[in-house]
């Protein structure tokens, strides 16, 4: 056992550490030490993230690129069960907005369209759509039913990097569980 048998006085008789909650302490005088004042304000975040999120409206808000200014793509979205199994979205519906390149002028049967972003990270074809800076990018996935998340995966662009999602948020039921930026993909090799 890795644990000592004995606790040295030394510690058990050390006073307490300061803590950093945003109520003052009693003082600690009667233990010998000071009263304990934090000078940190609590931090304040624009989302509180639970553990396991639950819902059935899943939300990506991509918000910027790794540089390119007019297209922004992505290779595929996975939603992982708290256990770490990849969850079934076959049943899900997903939207986007905008909906791809399609929806621009003499590209009506382009192939990079948003259904492309649920067959797993081995599809070579992801999800592209017309981009301006200052503005976003949402996909929206609506599941049949509640899900549990234990983790997302987001694949980038690699076809070309620069086209990829750079800031973003995830969104669940309309709260806002991560927001962050994505790793910009290594380039794609041609075979």
């Amino acid at each position: 056992e890795l644990r000592p048998r004995c606790v040295p006085s030394a510690v058990t008789s050390a006073c307490a550490r300061p803590s950093t909650s945003a109520v003052a302490r009693e003082p600690t005088s009667a233990r010998g030490g000071s009263s304990f004042t934090p000078s940190l304000p609590p931090i304040k975040q624009d989302y509180e993230v639970r553990l396991h999120p639950s819902g059935t409206v899943f939300k990506l808000l991509c918000e910027s690129t790794w540089g390119d200014i007019h297209y922004l793509g992505l290779n595929g979205v996975e939603i992982l069960s708290p256990d770490g199994r990849c969850l079934d979205l076959s049943s899900a519906t997903i939207t986007a907005d905008p909906l791809g390149v399609c929806v621009l002028p003499g590209m009506a049967r382009d192939a990079r369209t948003v259904d492309q972003l649920l067959l797993g990270c081995e599809s070579t074809c992801g999800w592209l759509a017309p981009y301006t800076p200052g503005t976003s990018c949402e996909v929206t996935i609506r599941l049949p039913g509640p899900i549990t998340i234990g983790a997302v995966r987001l694949y980038n662009y690699a076809k070309t990097p620069a086209r990829g999602v750079k800031d973003f948020q995830l969104i669940l039921d309309g709260s806002i569980i991560f927001g962050g930026v994505l790793r910009a993909a290594p380039l794609r090799r041609p075979t």
